[in-house]
C-alpha cells in the first residue's frame, strides 16, 4: 500500500468515526429532548426502557458477580490506557493518531451514553411514584398519635429482631434471600403498572471498601440491569438500601421517590428485621413533624418513649460511617453533578426533602426544624404554627401554611 492510500484511509477512517459519533450525540440529544414531556416519559418508561432493562436483565441474572462492577474497573484501565496513548502521540507529532484514539474513546463512550439514557434517563421526568399517600387535613393530635403510633411499632421491632452478643442488629438472610423477600412485596403490596414487573438483580459489590469511602450503599445501574449493593453497610439498613435500589431498575429513578417506595415496602412487612429498616429510615421524619405540631413537653414525652436499643443503633450506624471518610466528598461531589445533569435541580438534596412552608402568595420555603421543636423559616424568622399547621411570623398574622413530606404522608397512611 503506498503512503498516499495509506494516507487517505485513515482520513476516511477519521471521517467515518466524526459521522458516528455526531449521529450517537443526536440520538442521546434526541432522547433527551423528549424529557421535556411528562407524558411521553411516563409511556417510555412503561414500554421502552422497561422492555430494555428486562431484556439486559435476562442475561445478567445469569452471571453471579456484578458485571457493573467488573465493567467499571475495566473502563477505568482502558479510559487511562486510551489517554496514555493520546499523550504519547502527541509528544511524537501524530497528531491525526492521537486524533483517532481520541474519536475510539468518543466512540465508546457516547455508546455507553446512549444505552443509558435509553434504559434510564427518561425514568427522571416520569410522574410522581405511585406509593398511597395521607391526603387527609393534619393538626397536632392527629401527628401525636401517628408519632405514638410509629414509635411504639418501632420500638416492639428493636427487640425483635436478632442482634450479637454487642446489641448490634444482625442479618437473618443472605442478600439474595432478601432480594427474593423484597421481590416478592413488590410483588404483592405495589401492583400498579407504574413499577415495572421485571425480576431485579441483586449483586454484592466485590470491593465493598471503595463504596464505603465513597459513602455509597448501593448502586443501580440500568445497562446491566443489576441492584448493587455495599454489604459493609449495618444490618438494619440493608433491606431499604436493597429496596431502594430494586426500585430504580423498576423504574423509579427519581432519588426521593426510590426512597419513598423503598420505606412503603419495607415499612408493609410482616417480617420484623425488614419492618425495622423502613421505620428506622423513616423515624427522623416522624420526629420532625412532631417537633413541628407538637408542644415541647409532646415532643419530650416522645422522645423520652424511644427505646434505647433505637438510639444506639443510629449511633453505631453513624460511627460504622465515620471510619470511610477518605473519599466521601468526591462521592458526595460527583453524584451531586449526576442527579443535577439528570435534571434534579437540587442534586443529593433529592434524597431526603424536607418540610416545607406554602405561601398564600404562592410558591414553597424551606421550613428548618430544630431538635425540640424550634422552627425557622427560610428568611430566618423563628414562626410559631398553630395546631392546624397555620405557620404565624412574629405575632404578625399568617404567612403560610405547614407541607408535609412525602415520606411523612406515607407514614401518616400506615397509622391514620
Amino acid at each position: 500500500m503506498t503512503a498516499k492510500r495509506s494516507k487517505d484511509k485513515k482520513k476516511y477512517g477519521l471521517k467515518i468515526k466524526a459521522i458516528f459519533i455526531i449521529l450517537l450525540a443526536v440520538l442521546i440529544g434526541a432522547l433527551l429532548l423528549l424529557k421535556l414531556s411528562v407524558s411521553i416519559c411516563e409511556w417510555y418508561s412503561r414500554n421502552v426502557s422497561a422492555g430494555i432493562v428486562k431484556g439486559i436483565g435476562a442475561v445478567t441474572k445469569y452471571i453471579p458477580i456484578s458485571l457493573y462492577e467488573i465493567l467499571l474497573y475495566v473502563a477505568i484501565a482502558f479510559i487511562l490506557l486510551f489517554l496514555l496513548i493520546i499523550i504519547i502521540r502527541l509528544c511524537r507529532k501524530r497528531f491525526k493518531g492521537a486524533l483517532s484514539v481520541f474519536c475510539n474513546l468518543c466512540l465508546i463512550v457516547l455508546s455507553v451514553a446512549l444505552l443509558y439514557t435509553a434504559s434510564a434517563s427518561l425514568n427522571y421526568s416520569r410522574a410522581p411514584v405511585d406509593i398511597p399517600l395521607y391526603n387527609q387535613e393534619m393538626n397536632a393530635d392527629k401527628v401525636y398519635d401517628a408519632a405514638s403510633a410509629h414509635i411504639a411499632r418501632l420500638n416492639n421491632l428493636a427487640s425483635e429482631v436478632e442482634r450479637d452478643e454487642d446489641g448490634n442488629v444482625v442479618s437473618p438472610y443472605s442478600l439474595d434471600e432478601l432480594g427474593a423477600k423484597l421481590q416478592a412485596l413488590y410483588d404483592e403490596n405495589l401492583r400498579s403498572d407504574y413499577f415495572s414487573d421485571n425480576q431485579v438483580n441483586v449483586k454484592k459489590w466485590l470491593a465493598p471498601r471503595i463504596l464505603a469511602e465513597l459513602h455509597i450503599s448501593g448502586v443501580y445501574f440500568a445497562p446491566t440491569a443489576e441492584a448493587n449493593i455495599n454489604t459493609l453497610n449495618a444490618a438494619w439498613a440493608l433491606p431499604v438500601t436493597t429496596a431502594h435500589e430494586m426500585a430504580h431498575a423498576k423504574g423509579v429513578m427519581r432519588e426521593s421517590d426510590a426512597n419513598l417506595t423503598a420505606y412503603y415496602i419495607t415499612m408493609t412487612s410482616d417480617d420484623p428485621y425488614i419492618a425495622y429498616s423502613g421505620c428506622m429510615n423513616t423515624f427522623g421524619d416522624i420526629l420532625d413533624a412532631a417537633a413541628v405540631m407538637c408542644d415541647k413537653e409532646e415532643y419530650s414525652a416522645l422522645r423520652e418513649s424511644v427505646d434505647d436499643k433505637v438510639f444506639y443503633d443510629w449511633k453505631s450506624y453513624g460511627e460504622l460511617w465515620s471510619n470511610y471518610n477518605k473519599l466521601s466528598s468526591v462521592g458526595e461531589f460527583f453524584n451531586n453533578i449526576y442527579l443535577k445533569l439528570s435534571g434534579i435541580k437540587g442534586g443529593t438534596q433529592d434524597y431526603n426533602p424536607s418540610m416545607g412552608i406554602e405561601n398564600p402568595s404562592g410558591g414553597n420555603d424551606s421550613l428548618i426544624v430544630g431538635d425540640g421543636g424550634i422552627i425557622i423559616n427560610g428568611d430566618g424568622d423563628f414562626v410559631t404554627i398553630d395546631e392546624n399547621g397555620n405557620i404565624i411570623i412574629d405575632g404578625g398574622g399568617i404567612g403560610g401554611k405547614v407541607v408535609y413530606t412525602a415520606v411523612q404522608k406515607m407514614t401518616f397512611g400506615l397509622y391514620l
